[in-house]
């Protein structure tokens, strides 16, 4: 059986805070749609068989799942979503509890930093290309990894990196 597919993908671009300041019902903005819709474009290509999509239930999170699962209106069968709020600004450990409680492969975690660039470099021990950019997680990132076997824990570096995209490559 072939490793846990693991797809991690920041958030699109987001409007600065509202006046009252209420982080989670910042929305996307302008730039931020269409960075979405890009990136699903990409996903669909080169992960058509996505099962399943977890996502904190922010607004920008939503709007980002909203705006990829475009890309899949066509499809046979299309990612099921589903929103854990214990993903908004989770921190590493509870990414980690997240995607090991998925029995499903290819999953897509969408979410927000810093904890999505922790979980990037706790997979994949800081080594490669992609540590070398200034920014790990640039909005709208993604980052598709292969997970160790079913069951083993999820330990720093035991992952390998399967594909990487920004929306600024594909502009």
């Amino acid at each position: 059986m072939a490793n846990p597919i693991l797809i991690i993908m920041r958030h699109a671009k987001a409007n600065l805070g509202l006046p009252a300041g209420d982080d989670f019902g910042r929305s996307l903005t302008d730039r931020g749609k269409q960075d979405a819709a890009r990136m699903g474009q990409w996903l669909r290509a080169n992960f058509p068989g996505v099962v399943r999509v977890i996502s904190s239930p922010a607004e920008r999170t939503r709007e980002t799942v909203v705006a990829v699962m475009e890309s899949w209106h066509d499809a046979a069968a299309v990612p099921e979503v589903r929103w854990d709020p214990a993903l908004y600004l989770a921190e590493l450990p509870t990414l980690l509890r997240a995607i090991e409680n998925e029995p499903v492969s290819p999953l897509l975690l969408v979410g927000h930093n810093s904890g999505l660039e922790d979980l990037v470099w706790h997979l994949l021990g800081g080594e490669g290309e992609v540590f070398k950019a200034p920014q790990v997680m640039p909005t709208a990132a993604v980052y598709a990894v292969a997970l160790p076997a079913r069951g083993a824990p999820t330990v720093s570096g035991g992952a390998s990196l399967l594909a990487h995209m920004r929306p600024a490559r594909l502009a």
